[in-house]
């Protein structure tokens, strides 16, 4: 896989500003009428302008620090104005989280970002992960119980 140096530079600029939770700098990264969509675990947020997008990056930014958050971006793909980022790693010592970003910029600064996380994933055969489905969507997790059940019985 061959991406941009500009791409990867700016991969690792977002990974050490995630790890560092250096909030001047994440933000200056955005257009002051930038959009940002923020998803983690179902729970959807969207920022609209520099003061929205501040603010809930404030917040992300706080427990970051506090909680001491290291990740592993990664780029997938990136053209001149798009790069598209997917993250793993956690709170602490844990290495239970990923995630995928897309970045748009316009004119070097980014205009859309959209963000989708998941922090605490296990396997699908681990009770607490079928717990989980059964709670977000019930009848998907009955309908996969079931299959699992047929095909071990034949």
């Amino acid at each position: 896989m061959n991406h941009s140096t500009a791409a990867i530079k700016f991969a690792e600029s977002a990974e050490h500003i995630t790890n560092n939770a250096l909030l001047d700098e994440w933000i200056a990264l955005y257009h002051p009428e930038a959009t940002a969509e923020w998803v983690f675990d179902g729970a959807r947020d969207v920022h609209a302008g520099i003061a929205e997008i501040s603010a809930a990056a404030t917040e992300l930014a706080h427990v970051w620090k506090k909680y001491g958050l290291t990740i592993r971006k990664r780029v997938e793909c990136a053209d001149a104005n798009t790069v598209v980022l997917s993250w793993t790693g956690g709170f602490g010592s844990l290495d239970t989280q990923i995630g995928t970003e897309i970045w748009t910029l316009s004119d070097g600064l980014v205009i859309e970002h959209r963000m989708y996380g998941h922090l605490n994933i296990h396997s699908s055969t681990r009770f607490i992960a079928q717990l989980r489905l059964a709670i977000a969507a019930p009848r998907i997790a009955l309908e996969i119980a079931y299959r699992r059940l047929a095909e071990r019985s034949g």
